[in-house]
């Protein structure tokens, strides 16, 4: 490209000139920067590392989305079967606690006089509440564990 104006003189230079046509200075002509131009196979490369990135996002979303759903599932199946297997209260008015007695951790009679929680000494709910809260629980995380694994799993077939 050539410049537009002498350096010299001011002149207007048209694309063509080797000299100013007033004063006679030979114009120098500036070399435009070398682009780094890339091929269509590198443009396809870097489009491909992209979409590769781009998609592993989304799949990790969707792993732990998978994942969490199946530890969702698995506490939920895990604490059905530790009630399930939750004891009766022996004596003469057998009575399994119920999930929320279970929680709070105490149980009180019909009438709301007597209130036993899984510490009181000696009795009967006191001993149900107890193993109650264990299976519960145990059972609650061993079915999120089973969960994770069976949702992790599941991602690990998907993805092959």
């Amino acid at each position: 490209m050539v410049a537009n104006f002498c350096s010299s003189c001011g002149n207007r230079l048209n694309q063509e000139d080797s000299f100013c046509s007033v004063c006679g200075k030979k114009i120098e002509r500036i070399q435009s920067p070398k682009v780094n131009i890339q091929t269509q196979q590198e443009q396809d490369d870097l489009n491909n590392i992209w979409n590769k990135v781009s998609n592993s996002d989304s799949a990790n979303r969707y792993k732990y989305i998978v994942i969490i759903i199946g530890m969702c599932i698995g506490l939920f199946i895990g604490s059905v079967i530790g009630y399930s297997l939750a004891p009766a209260s022996k004596g003469s008015s057998a009575h399994k606690p119920t999930l929320t007695e279970l929680l709070k951790n105490e149980w009180k009679n019909i009438g709301g006089t007597v209130t036993v929680t899984s510490n009181t000494p000696n009795n009967y709910m006191a001993k149900a509440l107890s193993k109650g809260r264990t299976m519960l629980i145990l059972f609650g995380f061993a079915g999120l564990a089973g969960g994770g694994l069976v949702g992790g799993y599941l991602v690990r077939i998907r993805n092959k």
